[in-house]
């Protein structure tokens, strides 16, 4: 664990040994000091002297060179090496500097600038030493190639909206390192990894110039965790555990919240929690923390009889790989067996992590094909091997570090560590939200609480058999929120709706729970709310009395409106199946109306809000009528309905650029039933008919180009004016 961030030893003015040196500039006598400070590993100080050099000139290639390197190299912050490494850029020759282009490069790939990245790789690797040294660092630039190519392929697609990511701010980050959250299984404080100035030895690792890990704890109040504190500080829950003078990192709990693994001494600890207090930390045996090895981090399988860790033993497939080993019937561990190439790679894995069902299991890699640095995967479990990973994409991945990752039961929220850009430097500690699960269980826990004022379900508590109800989820304004998903339930059954309202046909007699649960997400606060509760519907047999039949009554307007699309069916993109999976809600009219209603607006508001969302997305708009009145009639209303959708997406700034196409179906165009003409029926069931449907077709419409107008050709027999000269 102490060595996450761990690179080739390079210092900032001997990088250039690594290649071949053609043109190379040499240092001057005035930049000694700074690099014997480098050497020593007085990063700060160093920092200094070039600073105060490139005060007096801030034009010279060498300590604009030595800035960005010790930057870039040392104090792993892009950012702030970026700008001297392209002033060093600009005052050389930019084909003989590769190791500014190898620097340059990977600050590059840090901004997601990958095809910028791609060709400043490409070029320093024809500079490369081919001595041993120089054969790693080959390795290494073509693995970056390859995470830039996958970077800028997944660029040009839209954009991954199932997570959300929140930095967890100033209570549990700074900029030093701090990684490999821990949080309990109730959710009610966290342990993580830092290493600051003010650990307990006050003192660096000679290894990698940093700070010793020290466990810090942070305490959850109202949804929010703490100022984190040191693990030797007041806190309820380690009193058999104390940070020492070298490195104390936490490592990871097991589902169940009663056990919890620890990296001290140069090894794997566990620690159990008897109901009262943990006990102390207990060293794992020696077939796990193998002599003159390095084994960081650990995950124990939900039903406590797999241990997956990593470790760089002898004998593995390269760095640090995966290892498993299984709980034999004496109690004991036994012998560990490599997760093979299915998981492993010559580069390392760590920070694995098992789900609470324990059918997967997350980990990072630096060798599978990814967008930079470490990248999160999962593997799926079926209990003897494990499957080909999957690559967790943006915006979890990022073309930085990201590891460490643990999901909460439901699957709805987790935390995890990187050190992409943004943060407030080196390793932060992020938490997601996934936005495409409900929590049903805690939705089951909230229905007796005092249901939201922004939220209201609206549903009939009596219906009789065989007839369509219309449960509805009425949304009020949200303040900087909007809901993202609404799911449903009819007893113990999952609706096949992501809808704000939606008919439901029950089938038999009876009492009926229905059960909606909606995510609110918010903008200003990158955070997902759950809002749940539940009706009581009584379903009993229906009377032949209440059968009516209704007379429409009929607005003689017959001004006839025009609608058009506004883009090309062949320009839209439609090999994005997931978009196609986006639920817009139905909206429904009055008989004879055109105008929106009040609960038409909210359902539009709900469309837009997803709209707003998913930005590329296309739409399709189809208005139609019931059976009743005249077809020519019903086609005239059924485009005044489009035209009133349309005008309305306009003022919520849902141009027609994103509206393929009105279709104005009229008279019995797609009824939802058996309610056409001669038909008697329910004013609720020809009510399902006088509807304008949306529908996903695709993504980046391309607008039509307005055709140019055609030249008059001259009449037969006549001969065209000459044009007059001027005087």
């Amino acid at each position: 664990m102490a060595n996450i961030r761990k690179r080739i030893a390079i210092l900032p003015f001997l990088l250039v040994f690594l290649f071949i040196q053609k043109g190379i500039s040499q240092s001057g006598i005035k930049l000694k000091h700074a690099e014997i400070m480098v050497a020593e590993g007085k990063y700060e100080s160093a920092i200094q002297k070039y600073l105060k050099l490139y005060k007096k000139d801030s034009t010279d290639f060498d300590t604009n060179l030595g800035l960005g390197i010790l930057f870039e190299e040392y104090i792993y912050d892009e950012d702030a090496a970026l700008p001297y490494l392209e002033a060093a850029y600009r005052l050389t020759k930019k084909d003989t500097q590769p190791e500014l282009m190898f620097s340059l490069a990977k600050c590059r790939l840090h901004n997601g600038k990958y095809e910028l990245a791609i060709n400043l790789f490409k070029h320093s690797l024809n500079y490369v030493n081919d001595d041993a040294d120089g054969k790693i660092l080959r390795i290494q630039i073509e693995k970056y190639i390859e995470n830039c190519k996958v970077g800028s392929d997944y660029n040009i697609k839209v954009k991954n909206k199932k997570f959300r990511i929140k930095h967890l701010g100033p209570e549990i980050n700074t900029h030093y390192p701090d990684y490999a959250p821990v949080v309990d299984s109730a959710g009610n404080y966290m342990l993580f990894t830092t290493r600051r100035p003010d650990n307990v030895g006050r003192s660096k690792d000679v290894y990698d110039n940093k700070y010793f890990e020290d466990i810090y704890y942070s305490e959850k109040n109202q949804g929010k965790f703490l100022q984190a504190v040191d693990l030797d500080g007041p806190n309820p829950i380690m009193d058999v555990y104390a940070n020492s003078a070298d490195h104390d990192a936490v490592v990871s709990m097991t589902t169940d919240g009663k056990k919890l693994f620890f990296y001290k001494d140069n090894g794997l600890y566990v620690s159990e929690w008897s109901g009262v207090l943990w006990t102390k930390p207990e060293r794992l045996p020696a077939m796990i923390n193998v002599a003159d090895s390095y084994e960081p981090h650990a995950t124990m399988s939900p039903d406590g009889k797999m241990l997956v860790f990593s470790s760089n033993k002898t004998g593995g497939i390269g760095g640090l790989d995966l290892y498993m080993s299984k709980l034999q019937a004496d109690g004991s561990w036994g012998e560990p067996e490599n997760l093979s190439t299915n998981v492993n790679t010559p580069e390392n894995e760590d920070g694995a992590y098992f789900s609470h069902d324990g059918k997967q299991l997350y980990f990072s890699s630096k060798g599978l094909s990814g967008y930079g640095g470490y990248d999160i995967y999962v593997s799926e479990f079926n209990g003897t091997e494990f499957s080909k990973p999957v690559n967790l994409e943006p915006p979890i991945n990022s073309p930085n570090d990201d590891i460490y990752f643990s999901i909460s039961r439901d699957q709805t929220t987790g935390y995890f560590a990187s050190s992409r850009k943004g943060g407030y430097g080196d390793m932060d500690i992020y938490q997601f939200y996934e936005m495409d699960k409900p929590a049903w269980k805690s939705c089951m826990e909230k229905n007796n609480q005092k249901r939201p004022s922004n939220v209201f379900f609206k549903a009939p508590d009596t219906v009789y058999v065989n007839e369509l109800a219309l449960l509805d989820a009425g949304v009020s304004q949200f303040k900087n929120e909007y809901p993202y998903h609404f799911y449903w339930k009819i007893n113990d059954s999952v609706m096949p709706t992501d809808s704000s309202r939606f008919f439901h046909y029950f089938r038999k007699n009876g009492t009926y729970d229905a059960t909606l649960f909606v995510i609110v997400f918010s903008d200003s606060l990158v955070t997902r709310e759950n809002y749940c509760y539940s009706r009581k519907i009584q379903v009993i047999e229906r009377p032949r009395k209440d059968i009516v039949k209704i007379e429409p009554v009929f607005n003689k307007d017959e001004s006839k409106i025009s609608i058009t699309g506004t883009v090309d069916t062949k320009k839209i993109d439609t090999t994005q199946l997931q978009y196609f999976k986006i639920a817009l809600d139905t909206i429904y009219f009055d008989l004879n109306k055109s105008n929106l209603r009040k609960d038409a607006m909210t359902a539009m508001d709900v469309n837009i809000g997803r709209l707003k969302v998913n930005t590329k997305i296309v739409i399709k708009i189809t208005a139609h009528t019931d059976s009743r009145a005249s077809s020519d009639y019903n086609l005239k209303l059924s485009q005044k309905r489009a035209q009133a959708v349309i005008t309305y997406l306009g003022k919520k700034g849902i141009g027609k650029k994103r509206i393929l196409a009105v279709i104005n179906m009229g008279k019995e165009g797609q009824l939802v039933n058996n309610c056409g003409d001669n038909k008697d029926c329910l004013e609720r069931q020809y009510q399902l008919n006088r509807r304008v449907d949306f529908k996903v077709i695709g993504v980046e419409a391309v607008p039509v180009p307005k055709p140019k107008p055609e030249k008059k050709k001259p009449a037969a027999g006549k001969k065209t004016p000459a044009k007059k000269s001027g005087k």
